[in-house]
């Protein structure tokens, strides 16, 4: 059995993957699992696998996101390192990112000495469960009406009330802060913020 549309984390404690699950209704679910060594992975990394097995033992990152890739091309993979030499590794292996808790925990440190008003907003906006603002992301489909309009032809601000913080291309380039006279094209990707009902009509629309 293949793995269809699952979206795999791999950590390094067992290891623990965890499995974003499609399910009704366009929502996701998260059902984790801890793998073993000794079983073949194709049965493994499968909805069937969700129950932790009882004997734990240590899973090499690489091998496992390997293994993934080749069950399924399409799927995506976040994994885990403490190596930051062992990123190309793990990138050349499949994996579509890579973190390091020990690089984003320096660069958040970093950010509260420097800039702590800043970081207090985003975590009091991301992580609140009051507030109505979040940022995401919205991707241009090929029917969706924005297709060759400019942002401000496109209604994001005006029926939506949603800011643009920046777009990526399909060919993954980057504008922050685009010109209202951006011309949006199918397959970008735009990052938003706005009240969270608000995102998810546009996405439903775009």
């Amino acid at each position: 059995m293949r793995m269809r549309s699952y979206i795999l984390f791999l950590g390094l404690i067992g290891l623990l993957v965890t499995f974003i699950v499609p399910s009704s209704g366009g929502a996701t679910r998260a059902e984790e699992a801890l793998l073993a060594d000794g079983k073949a992975w194709d049965t493994i990394l499968t909805p069937a696998s969700f129950k932790a097995p009882n004997n734990l033992k240590s899973v090499d990152n690489l091998y496992v996101t390997m293994t993934s890739r080749m069950l399924n091309p399409k799927v995506r993979i976040v994994s885990r390192i403490v190596n930051q030499g062992l990123r190309p590794k793990i990138i050349k292996a499949g994996a579509d990112r890579v973190v390091s808790p020990d690089a984003i925990g320096a660069l958040r440190m970093a950010s509260i000495m420097i800039r702590p008003t800043v970081v207090d907003f985003l975590d009091s906006m991301l992580k609140s469960g009051f507030s109505q603002y979040r940022i995401h992301q919205i991707t241009i489909s090929k029917d969706s009406p924005a297709v060759g309009k400019t942002i401000a032809e496109s209604g994001l601000k005006d029926k939506f009330g949603l800011l643009i913080l920046g777009t990526r291309r399909p060919d993954n380039d980057i504008d922050l802060n685009p010109h209202p006279t951006f011309v949006l094209k199918e397959g970008m990707t735009l990052i938003v913020m706005g009240k969270a009902d608000e995102i998810s009509r546009a996405k439903s629309l775009y």
